[in-house]
């Protein structure tokens, strides 16, 4: 299905921090109209420390978006740091199973087991 892009294709964030890690909350879409700022915001975190990304209210994400958050993982790993993504929606974790890339992403349904995971992967 196609769509048009419009004022609808928003990615607004905020930084908050839980028992000693960043989190970053995203709101909007992630789509090729939003991933750069997106990469930029990201990279800029994890070249210094670990990220919880709280994907909660991501309203739409695509092909695209599933792959900036891939090369970015994979960009953290290569720099001794760790991406969890949290709360991922169902059109995020349907695309990670057709696109078979879990061994790339790690995913947390609580806050409590994000930070527990990046003090285990790191």
């Amino acid at each position: 299905m196609a769509r048009e892009r419009d004022e609808r294709d928003m990615l607004n964030y905020t930084f908050k921090e839980y028992k000693g890690s960043k989190v970053l909350e995203l709101s909007g879409t992630l789509t090729s109209s939003t991933i750069e700022s997106f990469r930029d915001i990201v990279i800029n975190v994890v070249e210094r420390e670990n990220l919880i990304i709280n994907m909660e209210s991501i309203t739409f994400i695509t092909s695209s978006g599933m792959n900036t958050i891939i090369d970015l993982s994979i960009f953290a790993k290569e720099n001794g740091r760790r991406i969890i993504i949290l709360w991922p929606g169902e059109d995020l974790m349907k695309m990670a199973e057709e696109f078979g890339v879990y061994h790339h992403l790690i995913f947390a349904d609580s806050l409590d087991l994000a930070a527990m995971k990046i003090k285990y992967f790191t």
